[in-house]
């Protein structure tokens, strides 16, 4: 399948990952970007071509799909929007056209644009990219061809409609704060009974965790330290599978 051309809009790392990848796939012969200052255009494969857009309506203008990976919500939405005298993507954007997502944003925000961009016929597709996966929220139309786009050079998996992607990213993010904090509380506890940090830093709560019956004399254990109580809840928590 040949993508002629696909527009990448952002000054971030995420961005400039994004851009690095389909320049090096055969099936994009043409990549449009827009806000990238860290995309060397000299290192490229001989059969890419790799532009900069002048403004973000030229660019949508050109692209069936254009991905965005902003900073912030806000910075999406800004440039989507754009000013009164500098037009922004939704002026541009073709009917039939796909926005591919990647900005920070909750699901409530992700399903409000994706409102908005189909009343003009332009299909919406929220992007999370953890490790080398890309996983998809949208209609599977949609989300195919953000998958087309990435195929060779990074794994594309579609979780589900509108604002899964972007439950699944809260849902990363949290389970890996409460490891953390569950890691920091094993070494507190650890430490208080007299145990050595070489100890303490060859081992981790959470690969406890699996197991299941051990986690009952940590909680003896957590209890008898007067850990704060929503610490002693989340191992509970974590211990019944909720």
């Amino acid at each position: 399948m040949t993508l002629e051309p696909v527009g990448v809009v952002g000054d971030t790392a995420l961005a400039a990952r994004i851009a690095t990848c389909l320049v090096h796939r055969l099936p994009v012969s043409r990549l449009i970007i827009h806000g990238l200052n860290t995309v060397d255009l000299t290192d490229m494969p001989k059969h890419a071509r790799l532009d900069r857009a002048p403004n973000l309506f030229d660019l949508a203008s050109e692209c069936d799909l254009v991905i965005l990976a902003c900073e912030t919500h806000a910075a999406a939405r800004a440039a989507l929007t754009g000013t009164v005298d500098r037009p922004g993507l939704l002026e541009a954007l073709k009917p039939g056209s796909v926005l591919a997502d990647f900005s920070p944003a909750t699901p409530e925000q992700s399903t409000r644009l994706a409102g908005q961009l189909s009343a003009g016929a332009i299909g919406y597709v929220e992007a999370y990219l953890f490790g080398p996966i890309i996983y998809l929220g949208g209609y599977a139309d949609h989300t195919d061809q953000v998958t087309a786009a990435f195929d060779g050079v990074l794994d594309a998996e579609r979780v589900g409609p509108q604002g899964t992607a972007r439950v699944l990213a809260v849902l990363v993010d949290a389970h890996r704060d409460a490891r953390k904090q569950l890691d920091s509380e094993f070494a507190t506890i650890a430490l208080a009974y007299g145990l050595e940090g070489d100890a303490v830093a060859r081992h981790s709560l959470h690969a406890d965790l699996g197991g299941g019956e051990p986690i009952g004399p940590v909680l003896d254990l957590a209890s008898a330290h007067a850990l704060p109580a929503p610490i002693l809840t989340l191992m509970k928590t974590l211990k019944s599978g909720v």
